[in-house]
């Protein structure tokens, strides 16, 4: 019974200094989680903030877009009005030859007649 005993007082202290190693470790590793929850709950608001700011710059990106299509559509009326007067001007010009032409042929016409 003895050596039996002693057999089973070492595996009794073997298994306990090993529950206790194993304790230890547990202690290290809960303190590791509580240190990465405490570094993670800003990381969780500066995920949010990441999030808004993405929105904030597809909004902000649909908007250049569209000042961009207005500037385009501005400088596209800019030279239709720039052109306009020119075809005006034109026109006028054209009238005012067909007027002339028109009463010098009448004068002609007044002369022969």
């Amino acid at each position: 019974m003895t050596t039996e005993n002693t057999a089973l007082r070492t595996r009794y202290n073997r298994t306990r200094d090993e529950n206790e190693r194993l304790e230890s470790e547990v202690s290290k590793l809960n303190n590791k989680v509580s240190n990465l929850e405490q570094i993670s709950k800003p990381l969780a608001g500066l995920e949010d903030q990441i999030k808004e700011l993405r929105a904030q710059n597809y909004e902000l990106q649909s908007w250049r877009g569209r000042a961009q299509s207005l500037s385009i559509s501005l400088e596209e009326e800019k030279r239709k009005s720039k052109a306009l007067p020119q075809e005006s001007r034109d026109r006028e010009a054209d009238r005012k030859g067909d007027d002339l032409y028109k009463q010098e042929i009448n004068r002609e016409l007044s002369t022969v007649l």
